[in-house]
């Protein structure tokens, strides 16, 4: 049980709505154009407080998994960058309850770190600038910045261009499925070989981000198809009906797939006409806001 001195923060998980790869803006990094969006029914509960040394605690369903791979180090590099770099001299005891799936292309560790920078940042009442915010936390991750503010968003360059996005006043309904696999965002970048595509150039609106969505893949979802047979037969075996929005699509770099339907009825109907093929899979509904 978590102590009452501790303060808290939700860590929200990302979802790549349209995700394009426009070039390479140097050997490690490629420019994307990407529409992102939060899930406020799924996030990581983070916990911290000041304390002597530094400690990173992680519990819940996916803790077993990110311990096995290393743990959680981009919320302890995320920790040291701040410290440096706003002169604080204390350390801090956190406690991260893992909702999100690990290598799932949620932003699971992305969205913990930039959530202990927000409490830090509250703790110390630093006012830090967006720009600067991007400038520092985007060395650490291309995911940090969008995470840290956590809206609607579309991400340009190497997630160091942010852009609000209006709120469109639709409330729809996502189901998303992970296969039983985690894809590695480094080697799916590795292998994407496609062209690369061209910024959108259509007005900003409800049906024209559906229809982009339904016409564009994820410029990463052939490289995850070829760098894993289950998350290729997967993605291409879930039916399309009348019932959804968007065909299944991936977000990030994978191996998460999502889809979109109007309403809860539409989305639970199809959950249930699905679990044949997804036996296995984790899975999550959730409200998201356009």
């Amino acid at each position: 049980m978590v102590h009452s001195s501790y303060l808290q923060e939700r860590a929200y998980a990302k979802v790549n709505l349209t995700f394009r790869i426009l070039g390479k803006e140097t050997k490690d990094y490629h420019s994307v154009n990407s529409v992102v969006t939060f899930l406020p029914d799924l996030y990581d509960n983070i916990f911290i407080k000041k304390n002597e040394k530094l400690t990173i605690n992680t519990y819940g369903k996916f803790s077993k998994i990110l311990s096995e791979s290393g743990g959680d180090t981009i919320v302890a590099k995320t920790i040291h960058l701040i410290k440096k770099k706003y002169s604080i001299s204390n350390n801090f005891k956190i406690k991260i309850q893992k909702n999100i799936p690990i290598g799932s292309g949620l932003g699971g560790g992305s969205a913990d770190a930039a959530a202990v920078a927000r409490v830090i940042f509250k703790m110390y009442k630093l006012n830090i600038k967006k720009k600067e915010i991007i400038s520092q936390l985007g060395t650490l991750g291309a995911d940090l910045p969008a995470c840290y503010f956590s809206f609607n968003q579309k991400v340009e360059g190497f997630g160091d261009k942010l852009n609000k996005l209006k709120i469109l006043n639709k409330n729809i309904w996502i189901l998303l499925i992970k296969p039983n696999i985690n894809l590695s965002t480094k080697k799916v970048f590795k292998s994407f070989s496609k062209p690369f595509s061209k910024a959108p150039k259509y007005n900003y609106n409800y049906k024209n981000l559906i229809n982009d969505m339904n016409y564009h893949n994820n410029d990463l979802q052939e490289a995850a198809e070829n760098s894993s047979y289950i998350f290729k037969n997967m993605i291409n075996e879930l039916p399309i009906t009348k019932a959804i929005l968007t065909k299944p699509k991936m977000t990030g770099s994978g191996s998460t797939i999502f889809i979109l339907f109007k309403n809860k009825p539409s989305t639970l109907e199809y959950e249930k006409n699905i679990k044949e093929i997804t036996r296995g899979c984790w899975k999550k509904i959730s409200k998201i806001i356009l």
